[in-house]
């Protein structure tokens, strides 16, 4: 890793997740829970840069499709209200006709949202997607 030439704009915790990104499991859930031990708001700052939101983007379409499955769709719909529109796009591209458009009937019906509850709904998301990885249930790829 290279050092930043501007360390104003450097964050360590990401580079932090990076690294631990590149461990294998086993490893990795060690080193996390040690420091969850020693500095449990640390360690959790560092999991929410290793696996984002957006990053879901990244599953395969079998394990989106799997992903999909679990999540209720009030959930899913207010979890894609700051999405971009690609991951949007993805998103309808991998569930079924009919769910998509109850998907759209709860977006455009739920009014308007705290942004804190749309935060809260991705990182559900994203914990679930931990928990599936973990679990055998889902792979990440490189799209």
């Amino acid at each position: 890793m290279t050092r930043p030439k501007d360390r104003k704009n450097y964050d360590g915790l990401k580079a932090a997740a990076e690294l631990l990104n590149q461990l294998d499991p086993a490893h990795r859930d060690k080193l996390l829970s040690e420091l969850a031990n020693r500095d449990p708001a640390t360690a959790e700052a560092i999991q929410d840069r290793m696996f984002t939101f957006e990053d879901i983007a990244r599953l395969d379409d079998r394990s989106l499709q799997v992903l999909l499955h679990e999540v209720r769709c009030e959930n899913l719909a207010l979890a894609l209200r700051t999405a971009s529109a690609g991951f949007k796009a993805l998103v309808f591209k991998n569930i079924p006709e009919r769910t998509g458009e109850l998907l759209r009937e709860e977006m455009e019906s739920s009014g308007l949202r705290k942004l804190s509850d749309v935060q809260a709904a991705q990182k559900a998301l994203v914990e679930l997607v931990r928990r599936m990885i973990a679990e055998g249930r889902l792979k990440p790829s490189e799209r």
